[in-house]
C-alpha cells in the first residue's frame, strides 16, 4: 500500500504506507500539484495541477503514462478502480 503527496514545486512523493522514507520522487508538473489519487491496485498515480494539466503515472518507475490539458484550472480529481 502506498501514500502519495504532491508539492508546491510540482513534485510527487510516494511512500510505502508504514515506511518513514519516500520510495519515489518525480517531477509531475511545472506548477503545484493540487490533486492526487492512487489506483486501487497501487500501480498508478493520477495528478492534477494549477498548470491545467492532469496526468497518469506509474508508481514503480515515475513514468508518465498519459497527460491531458484542461480548459480551466482543475479543482477536483476522482479515480475509478479500473484505471
Amino acid at each position: 500500500e502506498f501514500i502519495a503527496c504532491g508539492t508546491i514545486d510540482g513534485t510527487v512523493v510516494v511512500y510505502e504506507r508504514n515506511a518513514p522514507e519516500a520510495i519515489r520522487h518525480f517531477k509531475a508538473h511545472e506548477w503545484e500539484v493540487t490533486g492526487i489519487a492512487i489506483s486501487a491496485d497501487g500501480r498508478r498515480v493520477a495528478t492534477q495541477s494549477s498548470d491545467r494539466y492532469f496526468a497518469l503515472w506509474e508508481v514503480d518507475t515515475g513514468r508518465q503514462i498519459q497527460i491531458r490539458h484542461g480548459y480551466a484550472e482543475l479543482t477536483a480529481l476522482v479515480g475509478d478502480h479500473d484505471w
